[in-house]
């Protein structure tokens, strides 16, 4: 199983480049944080900013468990056993983000999934874990053509630890953009009901 894992990767990311040199070839990248030409984030605005560090919470600055980036208490302010996050959201990192997110740049995600972050989450995350992109709102989905989370995913994982069925999104409420923490809190109250087999135990 592991070899077949590692073939699947190695036959990702050679289509993957091959669809990108092939796309590049007619339609020339641009950097969506600084919009210089040359990729679609330049070395410069890659470089601005750097990973954030493993073992240290990248919210508020304390110790975190190894191979993580979020300390125990605010992983259990937020329900989670664990995180781990590759940057801050400031910055390039950012704008590229809002890019992908909200000027539907989808050819942006292959820029921010470099083999380091496959590699931490490698060692981050336990074998079989199951995989869960959030359902977007109907009309987003409609408007960008896709679900950034599922396409995230697809550059990480092997197609067979996805899950993109048995969560179901039950309504559409108001952005979370804008909201105080506690508004957001209330505001995803009932949105998401999980169809699928017991979870307890699993690591998701």
């Amino acid at each position: 199983m592991e070899r077949r894992g590692i073939v699947w990767r190695q036959g990702q990311r050679f289509i993957a480049h091959t669809a990108t040199a092939l796309t590049d070839l007619i339609f020339p990248p641009w950097c969506l944080s600084c919009y210089q030409p040359g990729g679609w984030l330049c070395a410069d605005c890659r470089g601005d900013s750097p990973l954030l560090p493993l073992g240290w919470c990248g919210s508020c600055g304390r110790r975190a468990p190894s191979l993580t980036t979020l300390c125990q208490r605010d992983a259990r302010a937020l329900h989670l056993t664990r995180g781990i996050s590759a940057w801050s959201y400031q910055g390039s990192i950012e704008q590229v983000i809002q890019a992908i997110k909200y000027r539907s740049a989808c050819v942006g995600l292959a820029a921010l999934v470099t083999e380091e972050i496959r590699v931490r989450l490698t060692a981050a995350v336990p074998a079989g874990a199951h995989w869960v992109p959030i359902p977007l709102k109907s009309a987003h989905h409609k408007e960008r053509g896709f679900n950034q989370a599922h396409e995230f995913a697809r550059l990480l994982v092997p197609p067979g630890q996805i899950d993109q069925h048995h969560l179901i999104r039950t309504q559409d409420v108001p952005a979370q953009v804008g909201l105080t923490r506690s508004s957001r809190l209330t505001n995803m109250e009932g949105v998401f009901r999980w169809n699928g087999l017991n979870l307890a135990g699993q690591t998701v």
